[in-house]
């Protein structure tokens, strides 16, 4: 497959946000995770779009995966645990891949270039958190190079829980400093 990444325009933002919503769906089926189902609302991933902080990757013109980079960390996060608190970093969230094409690459393919597109802004450091039951998913992070920092527990208000459907959960916190060398 050829992949192609660009920044997703407000009118490629419901296509995307479907591949987010699939994988909700897939990790409540398959793994009886509900971190992700209900999906984070369309609404507010459109306006992430509309931000430039949402990227689409196609293949022959078809989404098959979407990641969100933005410069500004989740309100959650103690700045204290990163290596380098102060370093201009970009943050990653909603790294999903179709369901049907997951294990095949395409989500290191993703990590390379949303480190990419983080250097390109300037960022010395890609930070993003996971949820604690997917190990799989832990393991994936550390084998690209992500170091653990910290394991937080996420307690939200009932106002976050409508607005965004946000869960309680634990999460951990993954870094990886950027170099000219990675």
């Amino acid at each position: 497959m050829d992949h192609e990444l660009r920044q997703a325009t407000p009118e490629e933002a419901e296509a995307l946000h479907e591949i987010v919503r699939r994988c909700g769906v897939d990790l409540r089926e398959r793994r009886l995770i509900s971190f992700w189902d209900p999906p984070y609302p369309l609404q507010l991933f459109r306006r992430a779009a509309e931000s430039g902080y949402v990227f689409g990757v196609y293949d022959g013109g078809v989404p098959v995966a979407t990641f969100t980079l933005t410069d500004d960390p989740p309100g959650y996060y103690d700045m204290t645990v990163w290596a380098q608190p102060d370093a201009p970093a970009a943050y990653a969230s909603r790294l999903a891949v179709q369901p049907e094409l997951q294990g095949r690459g395409l989500g290191t393919w993703c990590m390379r270039a949303l480190e990419r597109v983080a250097r390109e802004r300037g960022a010395r450091a890609v930070r993003f958190d996971a949820v604690d039951d997917r190990p799989e998913l832990l393991t994936f992070y550390d084998g690209r190079g992500y170091e653990r920092r910290a394991v937080l527990d996420l307690t939200f208000t009932d106002e976050d829980r409508r607005r965004f459907g946000a869960r309680d959960t634990r999460v951990v916190c993954f870094e990886r400093l950027l170099t000219d060398a990675n």
